[in-house]
């Protein structure tokens, strides 16, 4: 009873600060259409998902700090789902950069759905997730 009431518990407090932080970002979205700086709109829309994601996984981690043995890092999950995810999450940046031409598939990305936001979101979501779960205990 004690585990179903600290989950709920964090289920509902990440619920209210996706809440809080999707409503932070639509001001910034606001902001932005008034004042044409993107700058911090784009930032928090990379920042945030990637944050949201590791809070989804932090219990993973508390319970990984809790185990005996030493550190690694999954490195081939972390290169080759990571960068392609964290590739996704920066589009908004990117596309905006001096870089923005020269990079695949950047403009498509970006241009998906509304300004590619559901999508960078999602992935945003993903890397921060996965971020968290690259890391364990070997014995």
């Amino acid at each position: 009873m004690k585990r179903f009431i600290s989950s709920l518990t964090y289920t509902v407090v990440l619920v209210f600060l996706f809440i809080i932080a999707s409503n932070y970002q639509m001001f910034l979205k606001e902001q932005y259409t008034r004042t044409f700086n993107m700058t911090p709109y784009i930032i928090f829309s990379i920042i945030y998902p990637i944050i949201f994601g590791m809070l989804i996984n932090l219990t993973k981690l508390i319970r990984e700090i809790n185990k005996k043995g030493k550190w690694s890092i999954d490195w081939i999950k972390l290169i080759a789902v990571g960068i392609p995810l964290l590739y996704i999450t920066l589009a908004p940046h990117l596309y905006f950069s001096s870089i923005g031409k020269h990079l695949l598939f950047l403009a498509d990305i970006y241009r998906t759905g509304d300004g590619g936001i559901p999508l960078i979101t999602i992935s945003g979501v993903f890397f921060g997730y996965l971020l968290l779960d690259s890391i364990k205990k070997r014995n």
